[in-house]
């Protein structure tokens, strides 16, 4: 929504320029138009193709400069401050050190195409007075945008940590569960296989003298065995595995 309304600030004061510009020339008047739409369009695009419209926007100010088709300044001004901003808050490195340069030295350009004619005194003097006040709103206005840079990098490097702590202790967590499981299995299975091996081995004394005995003594050796199969199944039901083996073995 910003966006838009940038765009139809844009769009308002080059209609403005092009309609109440009295002294304005023909070419004049289709300049202030057409860096009007430009701007619409680029201000639409800043946050998606902040490059490329920051790009655009410094050319078409030093092409203005450059031709002085729009002196007033009164269409691009704006333009110029908000994508300073732009190329700081938004673009890559490259695109951003170029709206710098450009913030710097479009005042002190500005001098020298509308003093070209003065003499060196006063062209010097022109540059030391109003160079850096033509150029301080447009560095003010990058600055700007690197400080709304460095605090969205902030939020994100804290949103990073908070994620990771979370993941640490959920991982802390489940692996503190895994233990209490494990150890829970390790005794029930130690149980009933130490009673597995009592029967066994009572089974193999009475073998030849009392086969019904050793027959019984098998059976609750079978039973014993489900009995452990099936706590080692809920146990593993209960176990949060990360892989498959939890799973191939429930499935025994």
């Amino acid at each position: 929504m910003p966006d838009a309304l940038w765009a139809a600030l844009f769009l308002y004061l080059g209609l403005r320029a092009a309609v109440q510009g009295q002294d304005a020339t023909g070419p004049q008047q289709v300049a202030h138009v057409s860096s009007a739409l430009l701007l619409c369009g680029l201000a639409l695009l800043r946050r998606h193709r902040p490059d490329a419209a920051t790009g655009a926007v410094i050319a078409l100010g030093f092409g203005q400069l450059l031709t002085g088709l729009d002196p007033d300044w009164t269409v691009s001004g704006p333009g110029c401050l908000l994508f300073a901003y732009t190329g700081a808050a938004f673009g890559s490195r490259r695109i951003s050190r170029a709206a710098l340069v450009g913030a710097l030295t479009g005042g002190p350009l500005a001098v020298l195409l509308q003093d070209s004619g003065a003499h060196a005194a006063g062209l010097l003097a022109d540059l030391l007075l109003f160079g850096p006040l033509l150029s301080a709103p447009f560095v003010l206005c990058w600055v700007w945008g690197h400080q709304a840079r460095a605090r969205r990098a902030h939020l994100a490097g804290l949103e990073e940590r908070v994620r990771r702590g979370r993941a640490a202790r959920a991982e802390s967590v489940l692996a503190a569960e895994r233990a209490r499981i494990a150890r829970e299995l390790h005794d029930v299975v130690a149980h009933e296989v130490s009673a597995m091996v009592v029967q066994a081995d009572g089974a193999r004394y009475v073998m030849d003298k009392s086969p019904h005995r050793a027959e019984e003594a098998l059976g609750t050796i079978a039973s014993t065995g489900r009995q452990a199969r099936a706590e080692l199944r809920r146990a593993l039901g209960l176990l949060p595995a990360s892989g498959g083996d939890a799973e191939r073995i429930r499935r025994r």
